[in-house]
């Protein structure tokens, strides 16, 4: 029996879907040159989190800590600006849960400018729906307020 688990980094090149305990598949994400390694992030509830966060978690789960670009803070200034971004949406999400009566509006603003900059850049990135559906969430509240 052969097992392969991939590297982890803190930015992914390949979706996983785990089909059951024993079976997954892996979806490489866009260009690969030929040669570079395959990475997944181990951790779906660490990826939009800051770097403290997510090398904590992922030290605690798989008893190693962090020491990919992302990590490292080696990542090209775009790159880092983007996962900024998404860092930045997550925790504003997760700061207004459970969702007021009255939501402040540069929290679905900045769910969107998320949403938009992972479907133009990581679009095959299953856990950026999370972006979309909290825009949707807090507008609720907003469409609730001015009823």
């Amino acid at each position: 029996m052969y097992f392969y688990m991939p590297r982890s980094t803190c930015g992914t090149s390949v979706a996983t879907e785990n089909a059951s305990a024993c079976h997954a598949s892996a979806t490489v994400a866009g260009r690969v040159a030929s040669g570079e390694q395959l990475c997944i992030c181990y951790s779906d509830a660490a990826l939009f989190q800051p770097r403290e966060v997510r090398r904590a978690l992922l030290h605690e789960r798989w008893g190693f800590w962090c020491r990919c670009s992302r990590c490292e803070g080696t990542l090209p200034t775009r790159e880092k600006q983007r996962w900024a971004l998404l860092e930045e949406a997550a925790a504003a999400a997760d700061g207004a849960k459970p969702r007021p009566s009255v939501v402040d509006p540069s929290i679905v603003t900045l769910q969107l400018q998320a949403a938009k900059a992972l479907d133009s850049w990581l679009p095959w990135l299953a856990e950026g729906a999370r972006f979309k559906e909290d825009a949707a969430y807090f507008r609720g509240s907003q469409d609730m307020s001015q009823e």
